[in-house]
């Protein structure tokens, strides 16, 4: 079980599959855009995944209920721990 040999295997395996996707793919190269042609899409154009708060509240809080919890978990136990310290009497 040599690591030189298994890393050999590996890179003529993934060889074959490149010279395999070569000779499948179309002849024709499409050339790259000028540096003038490329254009960034618009955020109105780009569809969001996740809804926005102001659009459906209910909607963003479903998607982010581990969040919520999380957070909701983190702040009663931060008061739950205050309030316990500020009522010991020191026993």
């Amino acid at each position: 079980s040599d690591p030189s040999a298994l890393e050999t295997a590996v890179a003529k395996l993934d060889e074959v599959a490149r010279r395999q996707r070569f000779a499948e793919a179309p002849a024709a190269v499409v050339a790259a855009p000028a540096l003038g042609e490329i254009a960034l899409a618009s955020v109105e154009e780009r569809p969001s995944l996740h809804a926005r708060f102001s659009d459906s509240p209910s909607t963003w809080a479903k998607q982010r209920w581990p969040l919520l919890t999380a957070v909701g978990v983190a702040v009663g136990s931060a008061l739950a721990l205050g309030l316990l310290v500020a009522h010991d009497d020191g026993r």
